[in-house]
């Protein structure tokens, strides 16, 4: 369960939140369960903490720093996470359902069994992420880097939406498109993800 000390801080907005977690880095917060959904954490400083099982959706996590934080089965359905580090993040059977990942680094996360029904992963990077199980229901992978990316098969991810401008090991693009090579052409003008053009450095 989450400290309500710790909780208490972090309503009090972003900028409390992250002057606190600079005056006290020997703390690791626990915000494990915690209610958090539609909650406002733009560029929130959350690295190492334990967010597991919490409450997240459509909250906006967008540009957070999320590096190395335990956000194993939490519910991010519908949530942004435009722009955020999740570099080596435990992501283990979280609920992406229609979550927004756009730019959002996920190099070496663990994703293993998380579930990206309808998510958004345009431009997001996963590379050498841990992806066994996951699932790509209608995923937009439009532009996603996946060189090295982990027990992925063509299978599994023969069940996107589109892969469109995607990077993914020869083998495994020759696997992918043998099964459906549409996923790879340009999608049509109503996939605003992959159509659009503006960039990751707007945060």
């Amino acid at each position: 369960m989450a400290d309500e000390t710790h909780l208490i801080i972090l309503r009090q907005g972003v900028e409390a939140w992250n002057r606190w977690r600079e005056e006290h880095p020997e703390i690791l917060p626990d915000l494990s369960e915690a209610e958090l959904r539609r909650l406002n954490l733009r560029k929130a400083d959350l690295r190492g903490v334990n967010l597991h099982r919490a409450y997240l959706r459509e909250a906006d996590l967008s540009w957070a720093d999320l590096r190395k934080t335990d956000l194993g089965w939490a519910e991010m359905v519908h949530t942004n996470l435009r722009g955020a580090d999740l570099r080596e993040a435990d992501l283990r059977g979280v609920d992406f359902r229609g979550a927004y990942l756009g730019w959002a680094d996920l190099r070496e996360a663990n994703l293993a069994n998380a579930f990206l029904g309808e998510a958004t992963l345009h431009r997001a990077y996963l590379n050498e992420a841990i992806l066994r199980g996951v699932v790509f229901r209608k995923t937009d992978l439009s532009g996603a880097y996946l060189e090295e990316a982990k027990f992925l098969n063509a299978r599994q991810i023969a069940q996107v939406q589109t892969l469109y401008q995607a990077t993914l090991e020869p083998g495994l693009a020759a696997k992918i498109k043998s099964l459906d090579p549409g996923l790879f052409e340009k999608p049509g003008v109503n996939n605003a993800a992959a159509g659009e053009e503006e960039q990751a450095g707007d945060g």
